[in-house]
């Protein structure tokens, strides 16, 4: 069994979006099928695409279909606030 991929808004927009690390990132997910995310992502990916038009939008949301998403909770609520990295951005700290 693969170990399950936990997956950022950043790295599910790279999945949409050709970037620089798009490549690195589909041959690594191609030998992790297994990936979760934090349920936020959501309305962050599909939010950071919609400039690129629908189809960009219409592949985020079968980007993120198959995905296994972690509702955001309170008790997740506090774990992240209580990371104590200082400089890790509130949505960033959501652990997948």
């Amino acid at each position: 069994m693969s170990e399950r991929s936990r997956l950022d808004s950043s790295a599910l927009v790279k999945l949409v979006l050709a970037e620089a690390e798009s490549p690195a990132l589909k041959r690594h997910l191609g030998r992790r099928p297994d990936r979760a995310s934090c349920s936020l992502v959501q309305v962050e990916v599909v939010r950071a695409v919609r400039q690129q038009g629908s189809e960009a939008v219409a592949e985020a949301r079968r980007l993120l279909a198959p995905i296994e998403m972690i509702d955001v909770d309170e008790p997740l609520l506090r774990a992240a606030a209580d990371i104590e990295e200082p400089t890790l951005r509130s949505l960033d700290a959501m652990p997948a």
